[in-house]
């Protein structure tokens, strides 16, 4: 290896480090601020709704980060790391969407489940970043199609901005509004800062940003309005024992998130199943009876056409 590659190796690598350390950092401000401004209490509210919230994500969206990274890599060799991005983004949004506006509706529930009914506030709390938990899994999408693309430099630099905006509008909310209205504007700063963030790394990842719009918004969308549909249910519900209203809550919401994606947006969903056979080729290795085999050979071919035309 000559020293430019070797420099250009360890220049990588510190980026990466720092943008870890930025990451990290930016998580533990919201502790830092309530502990400051509002004292111990805020922020134990605070942490049983985040700690919630942090462990569905650790299950749900880390693993797909390392795993996407290496799969980036790959496609960044090949020279297809814009369409790859696009389809796991599609794919995982049907998926991670749903399963987090579900558990924003579900958060009062989980909460009173495990910690009693005393902690009205964390609920409130859990619900809230459950709800902006698509911006953070696109986010870190995002920075590992822009790690593939060896591009150290603007995530560091998106690090810095998301740490400085944390910090921004923690002083400003949480002085005066306390732990759910602080959550409430971090929610909105993420949505806002994915946007920026696509902006400024589609150029590197070889996509447009109205490309990662129309990959995210359908899954996000039908999401939305199943949060919207379950809500009301939940104060209907209010009344019943936890363990009734949770089963209830979920057979409500899963027909109708169905029947977004299969009926409104149902060239969304053929397209998110092509994307996954090409993302986990393993699937194609699987012996399928005749028809699924037919169906998913159809999927695949109407996702092409869906791509070619967005």
């Amino acid at each position: 290896m000559s020293f430019e590659g070797a420099g250009a190796a360890a220049a990588h690598g510190v980026g990466l480090a720092g943008a870890a350390l930025l990451r990290l950092l930016t998580t533990r401000l919201p502790d830092l601020m309530l502990g400051l401004f509002l004292g111990p209490v805020s922020v134990a509210m605070y942490r049983v709704g985040a700690g919630g919230f942090e462990a569905l994500f650790q299950l749900a969206v880390n693993p797909v980060g390392s795993v996407s990274l290496s799969s980036f890599a790959q496609k960044e060799h090949e020279g297809v790391l814009g369409r790859a991005y696009l389809s796991t983004l599609r794919a995982l949004g049907v998926l991670i969407f749903p399963l987090f506006l579900g558990a924003a509706a579900l958060s009062g529930q989980f909460v009173a489940l495990i910690f009693g009914p005393n902690w009205d506030e964390s609920a409130l709390v859990m619900g809230i970043l459950c709800a902006a938990a698509p911006a953070a899994m696109v986010s870190t999408l995002l920075h590992a199609a822009l790690s593939a693309a060896r591009n150290t430099k603007l995530i560091f630099s998106l690090y810095v901005v998301s740490a400085s905006s944390t910090l921004l509008v923690l002083l400003v909310t949480v002085p005066f509004y306390g732990s759910v209205w602080s959550a409430a504007a971090l929610a909105a700063r993420a949505y806002l800062g994915i946007v920026f963030s696509t902006m400024l790394a589609a150029k590197s990842i070889g996509i447009a940003p109205v490309q990662a719009l129309r990959a995210a918004l359908p899954s996000l969308i039908s999401s939305w309005i199943m949060l919207g549909a379950l809500l009301p249910l939940a104060t209907v519900l209010h009344n019943q024992h936890i363990l009734v209203q949770i089963p209830l809550l979920v057979a409500a919401g899963i027909p109708v998130y169905a029947f977004m994606m299969g009926v409104i947006f149902r060239r969304s969903t053929v397209a998110a199943l092509s994307g996954a056979s090409e993302i986990f080729p393993q699937l194609a290795k699987l012996r399928l009876p005749a028809a699924r085999t037919k169906l998913l050979d159809r999927a695949h071919l109407r996702g092409r056409k869906a791509r070619l035309g967005g």
